[in-house]
């Protein structure tokens, strides 16, 4: 009776621990989960802003542009020089082609003036005066008379903040006057709503007192609204939030939950870069695609009720082994001695997780229960009628081919593994169409020749640092997309000025042939630009894993490609030293990756630093056949109390929104455990054109053999 109920005590604390458990790993996994989804939020949030921040940016670089193009067609009207040489207004024919504006690509309030070669305006399409002394009050006009070139501004004035295009007006090589074109902010605003954005633009409350007739006669405190078109409700929100809270603001964007709000805070500074105005645009919170949260909870519930799953399925092998073990005590005690060691030294082998097996030679003279298990046989008479060794199913030994006499550096495999036995050997065989890796250990048995070798299963350890391998490359991705989005908007911006330009040109007779083709040829080689862009990202996503032969140049024009806007945004200067006709046998795509993740950090590091100190250095040479990558910037280095945790996984100094701390833990596995060559940190200071300067330094080395 006293053992029965120590039996059901045992069973019913097993039972307490594994509820217990489970709760702990249902709390902790759903903490995780909220964590995980924290931070993918605010990945997102900061994509959705810089999508936004960048369509704005296109739009007024658009709108500049446009009003460019126009001004520079019009500075050569024919009409409009001959009514400067005759001093005749009549000639001007403005009005009609504001209409034509308006109507044929929706260029509204648009305000058109001429000014002669002395200052004075000699045509204004808005009001009737003219022949005043424009020079005494506007400098720009004074420079342009003195020196003639193009100008693109954006100011406020009497009327409202607007884009201004100035550009001189010559007579064959005689510099007559200038023509100027003034357009406003609502098509921007317009555009914006064509992408579900609503938005106000509002202008800072020291140009109120100079704003005497302005046009919208909306003002918000002392601030201009100057679209025309800003819906009520958007004016009323910022009342109620008070807008000293939003102009100027630096935040990448504002969340309001209960208004179901996402704000991003455009900035438009003077000529002198101090504040003037500002864009704010407003995104439903709904309209954020989210669908790959939610599949993160989903994923995690699942993870959890499997874990939960294994976690009772454990503790039921547990008890139940706990009962048969008291069966096998009771067996035990009625088997001859004889018996007694084979059976203990066979339950060991058959109680642990790995495959174990005893060879003589090649041969498997005995194997534990896992070894028939994974290979669904029930015997070893039945395995060797099919097979005569394990090693049958190799493909590699140490990430060597295996060969097919089965041996390494002339000895049988099995006896070179016993005979560096303090050395960790990998494995992997496939068996059912199915690929596995191992770590393999090897002992010589006492008394005899035969081999113990123990296979560990590490299959899905392998399969963690392919998905650890596919975050780091989704992260270079989110960073790939935005460097696309720069990389498109210069070509699409001259596409469209191009094609606006030609269109106006056209209206008024001034299109000819040689335009004409020198426009197509234009557009032409931007549009070969855009779908080389395509081509280079859908290269760098593939990620195949094939070696081939390629030469150093090939990765340095991948790497430029990819970073070229991030270069150019944050205004850094690269320095190349790469020696010539490197060649490398390896794997391109993961090499241009690995750059990447360096060149990435050292972007973060330089970025906060004055302009002309944002340096990112990068030198290549070949020395006794490996090639040595260096990469040092200016950032000011790195903590020497983390320096020796920059290669861990998940460590990372940046903020949880834009740093996951994979990218250099998978540059060192790429690196180190997929080429076989190594990687280290450190700081270094140097000289740059004679200024001291201090930085990480990044030491890569291949063997190219």
């Amino acid at each position: 009776m006293l053992n029965i109920f120590k039996t059901r005590l045992f069973d019913f604390i097993v039972v307490i621990l594994l509820l217990a458990m489970g709760v702990i790993v249902f709390i902790v996994s759903n903490t995780i989960t909220q964590n995980k989804i924290e931070i993918i939020k605010k990945e997102k949030y900061n994509i959705y802003s810089k999508n936004i921040y960048d369509e704005i940016s296109i739009l007024m670089k658009h709108k500049k542009n446009l009003t460019l193009a126009i001004a520079l067609s019009l500075s050569q009207n024919e009409n409009i020089i001959k009514a400067l040489k005759n001093n005749d207004t009549e000639l001007v024919q403005l009005k009609e082609f504001s209409k034509l504006l308006k109507k044929a690509i929706k260029l509204n309030n648009s305000w058109f003036q001429i000014i002669d070669n002395k200052g004075i305006a000699f045509y204004r399409s808005w009001v009737e005066k003219t022949g005043d002394p424009i020079v005494k009050s506007r400098l720009d006009v004074a420079k342009m008379i003195e020196e003639p070139q193009i100008m693109c501004t954006i100011s406020t004035g009497k009327f409202d903040m607007t884009f201004k295009s100035m550009v001189p007006i010559y007579d064959k090589s005689t510099f007559i006057g200038m023509f100027e074109i003034i357009t406003h902010f609502n098509s921007i605003s317009n555009q914006l709503l064509d992408s579900d954005i609503d938005s106000i633009i509002v202008v800072d409350k020291k140009y109120k007192t100079q704003l005497s007739k302005a046009l919208t006669k909306k003002f918000i405190d002392d601030y201009y609204v100057a679209n025309e078109n800003v819906k009520e409700e958007i004016i009323d929100y910022i009342k109620s939030k008070g807008i000293k809270n939003y102009i100027h603001s630096e935040k990448k964007y504002i969340i309001d939950q209960k208004e179901n709000k996402f704000i991003v805070v455009y900035n438009i500074p003077d000529i002198y870069n101090n504040p003037m105005g500002s864009i704010i645009a407003f995104k439903d919170l709904d309209s954020l695609n989210m669908d790959d949260i939610e599949s993160i909870k989903t994923n995690m519930i699942f993870y959890i009720v499997l874990f939960i799953l294994v976690v009772i399925l454990i503790g039921y092998y547990f008890l139940a082994r706990k009962h048969t073990k008291e069966l096998d005590i009771k067996v035990i005690k009625r088997t001859k001695e004889l018996y007694n060691e084979k059976r203990y030294i066979q339950t060991i082998l058959d109680t642990n997780p790995s495959i174990i097996i005893v060879t003589q030679n090649s041969q498997i003279v005995n194997a534990n229960n896992r070894f028939f298990e994974f290979f669904h046989y029930k015997n070893l008479d039945e395995f060797k009628e099919h097979y005569n060794c394990i090693c049958d199913f190799f493909l590699t030994l140490d990430e060597v081919v295996f060969p097919e006499n089965h041996q390494i550096f002339g000895e049988l495999w099995s006896i070179y593994l016993a005979n560096n036995s303090k050395k960790e050997h990998f494995v992997s065989l496939k068996f059912q169409d199915e690929e596995y890796y191992f770590i393999v250990s090897a002992a010589y048995l006492k008394n005899n020749g035969d081999i113990l070798l123990t296979f560990q299963n590490i299959t899905d350890l392998k399969k963690k640092d392919k998905l650890l391998y596919e975050q780091s490359k989704m992260a270079s991705m989110g960073e790939m997309i935005g460097n696309i989005a720069h990389q498109w908007r210069q070509p699409l911006s001259i596409i469209s000025t191009a094609a606006t330009g030609m269109k106006v040109q056209k209206q008024f007779g001034n299109l000819t042939d040689e335009s004409f083709n020198e426009t197509i040829d234009t557009i032409d080689s931007n549009a070969q630009y855009l779908s080389k862009t395509i081509d280079d990202f859908r290269d760098f996503i593939k990620g195949n894993r094939t070696k081939e032969e390629f030469t150093f140049d090939i990765i340095m024009k991948k790497l430029l490609h990819l970073i070229k806007p991030s270069l150019v945004s944050h205004h850094i200067e690269f320095i190349v030293d790469v020696e010539e006709n490197i060649t490398i046998n390896g794997y391109l795509n993961e090499l241009v990756q690995c750059l990447i993740n360096i060149f990435n950090n050292a972007k973060d590091a330089v970025k906060v630093k004055d302009e002309s100190d944002r340096l990112v250095f990068l030198e290549a040479k070949v020395i006794d056949k490996t090639l040595h990558i260096i990469v040092k910037d200016s950032g000011g280095g790195i903590d020497s109390t983390i320096i020796e945790k920059i290669f861990d996984p998940y460590f990372t100094t940046k903020h949880a929104s834009i740093g996951t701390g994979l990218g250099l833990h998978m540059t060192y596995n790429l690196i180190v455990d997929g080429m076989h060559g190594t990687i280290d940190a450190d700081n270094s200071n140097f000289v740059y054109k004679g200024k001291k300067y201090k930085g990480a330094i990044f030491h890569i080395s291949l063997p190219l053999e």
